[in-house]
């Protein structure tokens, strides 16, 4: 047996004679319920909340957007709206930039983007970053590896790889780091 609650519903008499008598209590039962279906459709979970609420891998890659420019407008968009702790940057073999984010629970990694430090208009974009640090005061505590690495087949694998080797703090290691990307690049700040 079902648990079932008798409830007395008052309505006006057109709206009654609008029913039929015998399916009435199923019908009101059934739109009753359909009104409550939809009740997830105004809701609104920000980034933060979403990774509360769910179980995350410990290192979580970030995807490529296929250009450089909009990678580092993607990763200051990140380090802006999230909770971020800590920072790491490092550069690939092929001198391409990686960036490690850490969160509370989560480790960001974009180990494969696109941005390579090779024009005025990456000059730019390197500035951007930098400035985006600095603003969220990330800067000085931001870590910097200026030796490459070889990114792994798993998230993890890099972020093991990169931590292994020796890092500099601050704007000095970005400096090293951005040499490291393009020796004839002079970070200017």
């Amino acid at each position: 047996m079902t648990d079932r609650i008798k409830t007395t519903i008052r309505m006006p008499s057109s709206l009654h004679a609008r029913f039929d008598e015998g399916n009435m209590n199923a019908e009101i039962v059934s739109r009753l319920e359909r009104s409550f279906q939809d009740e997830w459709m105004d809701k609104f979970m920000s980034a933060n909340d979403l990774i509360d609420h769910v179980e995350l891998p410990a290192v979580l890659r970030v995807k490529s957007t296929g250009n450089g420019h909009d990678d580092i407008s993607r990763l200051c968009d990140m380090l802006s709206s999230l909770p971020v702790e800590a920072v790491m940057l490092g550069v690939s073999k092929s001198k391409q930039l990686i960036v490690v984010i850490q969160l509370e629970r989560t480790t960001l990694l974009m180990d494969a983007g696109q941005f390579v430090l090779d024009s005025s208009g990456r000059e730019i974009d390197m500035h951007r970053l930098i400035a985006c640090l600095d603003v969220q005061d990330l800067l000085k505590a931001c870590l910097s590896v200026a030796q490459s690495v070889v990114p792994g087949e798993t998230p993890s694998e890099t972020l093991d790889r990169l931590c292994s080797l020796p890092n500099k703090q601050g704007l000095l290691g970005v400096r090293e780091l951005c040499r490291s990307m393009n020796p004839s690049y002079m970070l200017d700040v």
